[in-house]
């Protein structure tokens, strides 16, 4: 007996060494197979959107994290590239054991370039992108999806932050949007941008989105800000950008500066901040205007409720965004004017210039007084001597 519980005692331990290899080489193993595999459903899936992706290395923490290097993304139909990340980390932990469930706790980007354009023909180099997009949420709605990975996720909304975005913009299509400060609107280039959107509601019914981001144009003192909230499934939120101190557009002899714009999902838009001013030979006239508030459907409105000197004037797309105004409130305008004092005639003192605080001097101010004034001078004579005392 004693030789036979001792032959069990030493299988069991050979046994319990075979399994401990196997589980030993399985943990060694398995974050190699892990990576291969998400790199390959990764590639699948960016490229049903259109999207050649490539990724140089994919590390796998079992159980919290999973970190993609050195990621590009190109246009699958004409190889354009569209953009690129230098890293990508997503941290999650695992729920359960039975009905096991994936709880992504943050998604991290980091340096992502993105380079967005359009042609003089209104193409955008994002087309098969977006495409793909809307084909993938069609066959969702129609009943495909929902099976892969995806049933292994929880609802929950991961918190995502993005670093050191540089965003390059090229529009082709129409001519410069010059700033005073000579940047062109329509070739923009934002740097070290950030982004970071979080889930603040409570329950997993419900999502309520806040995000807030700010960045820096190329050629253009101070930052933009942006923030903004999204309410889901009840589809409403609202967003708010905030505009450097400095920020105007110029066009022709019109300057117009914009403090803030603010959108919110019933239809409401308000610019805050506004000064449009023009300025000639003769002086400046401009309009400050505190907040103009205005009402925008969805639906445009039959083209000539816009006047015609308007559309002749105004670009297309200007135009079609008036056609979605349904009411429009200005809230305190104030109309300032100001008239530049004329330069000095050649040969002439600085006093002879008329300006806005200058007095008029008659022809007749030189005239002696008449006989029953005495004690009394003539308006133009008293206009003389002040004038004969500044100099």
């Amino acid at each position: 007996m004693a030789n036979a519980s001792s032959r069990t005692r030493i299988a069991a331990q050979g046994v319990a060494a075979i399994v401990g290899l196997a589980l030993g080489v399985g943990v060694f193993t398995l974050p190699e197979r892990a990576a291969g595999e998400i790199e390959r459903r990764l590639i699948d899936r960016a490229a049903r959107h259109g999207v050649a992706l490539s990724v140089d290395k994919v590390w796998v923490e079992p159980l919290s994290r999973v970190t993609l290097d050195g990621l590009t993304l190109d246009d699958a139909a004409t190889g354009a590239r569209i953009g690129s990340i230098r890293r990508l980390q997503v941290a999650y932990e695992l729920h359960g054991v039975r009905s096991p469930r994936v709880f992504l706790r943050s998604v991290d980007v980091r340096d992502p370039r993105l380079r967005v354009t359009r042609s003089a023909d209104g193409r955008v180099n994002l087309e098969a992108v977006i495409r793909g997009f809307l084909q993938g949420r069609e066959s969702k709605a129609g009943g495909g999806g929902g099976g892969g990975l995806r049933q292994y996720l929880s609802r929950h909304v991961p918190k995502l932050t993005v670093r050191g975005m540089q965003l390059q913009v090229d529009d082709a299509k129409g001519g410069p949007l010059l700033t005073p400060g000579g940047v062109d609107l329509r070739h923009l280039r934002l740097n070290r941008a950030s982004f970071v959107l979080e889930d603040h509601s409570p329950v997993q019914e419900q999502i309520e989105l806040r995000w807030s981001g700010r960045t820096h144009v190329a050629g253009m003192p101070g930052e933009i800000s942006a923030r903004g909230v999204a309410r889901l499934p009840e589809r409403t939120g609202e967003v708010h950008v905030t505009l450097p101190k400095r920020f105007a557009l110029q066009v022709g002899g019109v300057k117009a500066a914009v403090q803030g714009v603010s959108a919110f999902s019933d239809g409401r838009v308000e610019i805050t901040g506004i000064e449009v001013s023009r300025e000639d030979g003769g002086g400046r006239l401009s309009l400050d205007v505190r907040k103009v508030s205005a009402r925008v459907s969805r639906t445009p409105a039959p083209e000539s409720v816009v006047p015609d000197r308007l559309r002749k004037r105004l670009p297309a797309a200007a135009v079609l965004a008036l056609r979605h105004v349904r009411r429009v409130e200005v809230h305190r305008p104030v109309v300032v004017g100001q008239r530049v004092a004329e330069t000095a005639q050649p040969g002439g003192s600085a006093g002879d210039s008329h300006g806005e605080d200058d007095e008029a001097t008659p022809e007749h101010a030189d005239e002696p007084a008449s006989e029953g004034g005495e004690g009394t001078d003539r308006p133009g004579k008293r206009a003389a001597k002040r004038k004969a005392g500044r100099k």
